[in-house]
């Protein structure tokens, strides 16, 4: 009864909310088995059609503290040192998007998320690379994008994975430092969201309800990847990121230029 009085509390009540979250997580978890990354990009801005932003944002950060632990003990030792930087300004920055978060109107915040989706696969249909190493000052100024895109929508990945993909990092150096550095934006996120009220009870709640629709996502990812291959994940990813960032607009623009 007390979960029953607390998800009522949270407007979470009704079957709808849930089961559009669940869904939403189960295709985020099956994108991340089947491309390796994009667990954030996909799983809030379809929780965030069925959630407030508030409520789905720091869910997601625990989410990703449960699955990064895992990765971050795997790849540690092939982190590329550049990504110490990113992460210790991403660090920093995470409380000030929280702040911005927790005062935003839900409807602004779906919007930004939206902006931020679409401009990471931007990124990431016509990746090019810089004609020289990059500069540390470049990667203080990504680490605090990273920093602002976790902290305001839990989406630290579409400043990282441009700068990597404008580097000259080998894929398999990229794709380890990228998975530490989404675990260390997580571990600034869930106390920068407790700070600020926005997570509570019914986020820890959430997010162990989801764990094992993500277990399943993630395994049902990595068997499409082992039967297909190669050959369509990147496109397929992208076109899913795409398509939801152009959904959430529409949701938010729509009622604005419509006749009333």
């Amino acid at each position: 009864m007390l979960v029953l009085e607390q998800l009522q509390a949270a407007g979470l009540a009704s079957s709808a909310p849930l089961a559009g979250t669940a869904l939403a997580f189960l295709a985020a978890a099956i994108l991340r088995g089947f491309t390796g990354f994009g667990f954030a990009l996909v799983a809030v801005p379809f929780s965030s059609l069925a959630l407030p932003p508030s409520r789905s944002v720091p869910v997601v950060f625990i989410l990703q503290l449960m699955i990064g632990a895992i990765d971050t003990m795997r790849h540690h030792r092939n982190l590329d040192r550049r990504f110490i930087t990113i992460a210790a300004f991403a660090v920093i920055t995470t409380p000030l998007g929280v702040y911005l978060l927790s005062i935003a109107q839900p409807s602004m915040a779906r919007i930004a998320i939206a902006t931020i989706v679409l401009a990471g696969a931007t990124m990431m249909w016509r990746p090019f690379r810089l004609p020289m190493q990059p500069s540390q000052k470049l990667a203080a100024c990504t680490g605090i994008s990273v920093g602002l895109c976790n902290g305001m929508a839990a989406m630290p990945g579409p400043p990282a994975i441009a700068y990597s993909m404008l580097t000259h990092m080998p894929a398999d150096k990229a794709r380890s430092s990228l998975m530490i550095l989404f675990f260390t934006t997580a571990l600034a996120g869930v106390p920068s969201t407790l700070a600020f009220g926005i997570a509570d009870s019914i986020t820890l709640l959430l997010a162990m309800a989801a764990l094992p629709i993500i277990m399943l996502g993630s395994a049902l990812g990595a068997m499409l990847f082992r039967r297909y291959g190669t050959k369509i994940y990147r496109e397929a990813a992208l076109f899913t990121l795409i398509g939801t960032a152009l959904a959430m607009m529409i949701r938010e623009i729509w009622p604005l230029i419509s006749p009333s």
